[in-house]
């Protein structure tokens, strides 16, 4: 009782923590979810780029031809379940969209407003929720973010009661283990490929000179440090790399200030990148991830009551005939005593932590060195060979550490911290067994997050926890855990080490020889246009616009639908444009349509001649050669993917109820949606609480009428 360091390392209070990263991830779902409902028309609506029409039938008759009923079981989205209300996938889509913003903002109320902090049920609807819209998403919700979101989200209904957002359970501390391996295991990820994937840019240290330029939306910030001497940039990509390799370490420390150490450089590193590149609420996220890593003394400022320093004034009654004075004695020498202990373990503890965070930071020196032609330019002195040796010895026994070691020892903390608070056997069997579900669940979601570690060394296989086989298999299909790998190449490198930022412009023409530029909401294009300020909204189809520069209209077969939708004048998909912009009236749209590949650079810093010009910009090649919709090409393009047939499924009822829901769902497009679902959501929480304390009260009152002791 007397371990300070391990009070404050592994134990320390966390019931402000859960609070606030809970409270955080459902904001990161309700950015999601409203972002995801404001585009479902435009992408994947009936009108859209990939209707989800299509695409569900093509599912069918895939699981259908395998033997398989379609539904949940083979295929996990609520949107199957279309048919029971009456209608379409597409609008079925946006009344999913629309829960899950009311249900994001009711975890968000509850976050604030309540003990725990939510409940399980919440946060199991909210995830299945975006698992649904996440598998019918196709091209437009296969980013890392979606797959970090889902995972985070699975592991946070572990850290919450099951029923009660009033209960006072602390969150099960082998699962906010869990929940701080997940950031672990991204920013790791996110470092070791850098290196694996041989990238010059990356091994030569000048992925800076490219990045702010090339990175898919940039912030106005981005062109200034674009312009920062070399050498800065230089050293920017040394630190990052080395925040992204080996500090990661600092994040599964049980000594509490190398952890917090560690996650406050993770933070850093993200708020950097918010201020430079517009991620969407994916930086947000991961700094939710570094935030459990601190506990509610850090938060708050305050120390909390130690439980030895609580044990002191608790003290039975004193027996008649002690001496007052010789019992006031011995209680201060004890409590001397105590205060001596608690003082030599302190002093431990920060000489531990100070060798800790020096051996982290000389792990820099390890990895980088300065020039030897002189100057103060870093050099990478870790080659790919030194690295697989590396993460050959490391990471298996940081995996065995983990579930051998770190959990066991938090499991026995919790299950004992469980049994301590309870007054009665029955509720300490409660809550010995609700402990132990939470201690198995710990050590299963731990095995399928570990083994896309799998990737980064093959040895990691053999220091994973015995689970069965089937748990991966479920964990594919229900995609409660992914690997990361961001940024693994650079972009944008020209031949001669120029920055050549590809980019895909659309053009329109009514007469063949006058062709004007589509301009999107906020991918680079007019060269005058300053870099958009856009997080934590993210425009999925100029992300994808960005993708599509980096290959060829025949891997992005999305794109040839897009220029004929321009060419249809579809007003869904128009919507996803710079509508303020548009070349042509959208009932006059164009007769043909043609793509040019251009490289795109920001303009240099001595540009003075005109400074509103943010890019420079020169011709590359063609991207897709001009098209009409008499083309036959185009049309049998479009029959092979059948685009053609995306109306809403038939035999759907269209009278009544189903209408209604129907003509619902399509009024509350954004913003009027996002403002409905917010209110639902805080007075869905508030109602949860009312009936909450309604029953507790009844609950208890019933209890104390059985427990009244008869008056004959």
């Amino acid at each position: 009782k007397h371990a300070v360091g391990l009070s404050h390392g592994l134990m320390a209070s966390l019931n402000i923590t859960r609070r606030v990263f809970t409270g955080g991830v459902a904001a990161c779902f309700l950015a999601a979810f409203s972002s995801i409902h404001a585009q479902i028309p435009g992408l994947i609506g009936r009108d859209g780029l990939l209707p989800v029409t299509s695409f569900l039938r093509s599912v069918h008759d895939q699981i259908k031809s395998r033997g398989g009923e379609p539904g949940w079981m083979s295929f996990p989205t609520v949107i199957w379940w279309h048919q029971w209300l009456g209608i379409p996938e597409d609008s079925m889509c946006e009344l999913v969209a629309l829960a899950g913003m009311a249900l994001s903002s009711c975890a968000m109320v509850k976050a604030a407003t309540t003990r725990s902090g939510g409940t399980m049920m919440d946060w199991a609807l909210l995830w299945v929720l975006y698992l649904s819209l996440y598998l019918v998403g196709q091209k437009f919700l296969s980013f890392q973010w979606d797959i970090l979101l889902l995972e985070v989200g699975f592991t946070t209904i572990w850290l919450l009661p099951a029923m009660r957002s009033s209960s006072h359970a602390p969150p099960p501390l082998p699962m906010v283990w869990v929940v701080r391996w997940i950031l672990f295991k991204l920013m790791l990820m996110s470092g070791v490929v850098k290196l694996q994937a041989q990238c010059p840019t990356w091994l030569h240290l000048t992925a800076l000179k490219y990045h702010f330029a090339t990175q898919c939306i940039p912030t106005p910030l981005a062109w200034f440090m674009h312009h920062l001497p070399p050498v800065l940039q230089q050293w920017g990509v040394a630190v990052t790399m080395w925040i992204e390799g080996p500090a990661c370490w600092l994040l599964l420390s049980p000594l509490r200030k190398p952890r917090i150490f560690g996650a406050s450089l993770q933070i850093a590193l993200q708020v950097l990148i918010i201020l430079t590149g517009n991620y969407n609420f994916f930086n947000a996220l991961t700094i939710l991830l570094a935030c459990i890593h601190f506990d509610d003394t850090f938060l708050t400022g305050r120390l909390s009551p130690h439980p030895a320093a609580a044990e002191g004034h608790a003290h039975e009654d004193k027996p008649a005939g002690v001496d007052a004075r010789r019992l006031a004695e011995q209680e201060s020498q004890a409590a001397s005593q105590r205060e001596r202990a608690r003082r030599r373990v302190a002093a431990l503890e920060d000489a531990a932590s100070y060798v800790v965070v020096a051996a982290s930071l000389a792990t820099l020196t390890w990895m980088v060195g300065l020039d030897s032609r002189g100057g103060m330019s870093p050099v990478l002195l870790v080659s790919a060979q030194d690295l697989d040796s590396w993460l050959g010895t490391v990471l298996p026994w940081t995996i065995l550490y983990f579930w051998c070691v770190l959990l066991p020892l938090v499991s026995l903390q919790h299950l004992w911290g469980e049994l301590s608070r309870s007054k009665s056997v029955g509720a300490a069997i409660g809550r010995l067994m609700s402990g132990l579900v939470a201690v198995m669940a710990a050590v299963l979601i731990f095995a399928v997050s570990a083994r896309p570690m799998e990737q980064l060394h093959p040895s990691v296989t053999s220091a994973l926890p015995p689970v069965p086989p089937q748990a991966y298999s479920l964990a594919q299909t229900y995609h409660v855990a992914g690997g990361y790998g961001l940024f693994r190449r650079m972009t944008g490198v020209g031949r001669n080490g120029e920055v050549a930022r590809p980019e895909v412009i659309i053009e329109g023409t009514t007469d063949g020889e006058r062709w004007l530029e589509y301009e999107f909401r906020y991918k680079p294009g007019d060269t005058r246009r300053r870099p958009p300020l856009v997080a934590p909204h993210q425009p999925r189809l100029d992300w994808q616009m960005w993708f599509a520069a980096l290959g060829t209209y025949h891997h992005n077969p999305w794109f040839v639908h897009l220029c004929v939708k321009i060419l249809q004048g579809s007003g869904d998909v128009l919507d996803l444009l710079d509508t303020d912009r548009l070349p042509f009236p959208r009932d006059q749209p164009p007769k043909a349509l043609r793509a040019s590949l251009y490289e795109y650079d920001f303009s240099p810093s001595s540009n003075s001649t005109d400074p509103s010009v943010w890019w420079t910009r020169r011709f590359k090649a063609e991207y897709l050669p001009g098209i009409d919709l008499d083309n036959e090409s185009v049309k049998k393009f479009i029959k092979q993917h059948r685009w053609n047939n995306a109306a809403p499924s038939k035999g759907l009822p269209r009278k009544g109820f189903s209408q209604q829901l129907d003509n619902f769902i399509h009024t509350m497009r954004w913003p009027g949606g996002l403002v409905w679902a917010f209110t639902v959501g805080c007075f869905g929480a508030l109602a949860q609480e009312i009936v909450e304390h309604l029953c507790s009260k009844w609950l208890l009152e019933g209890l104390s009428e059985e427990l009244k002791p008869k008056a004959e």
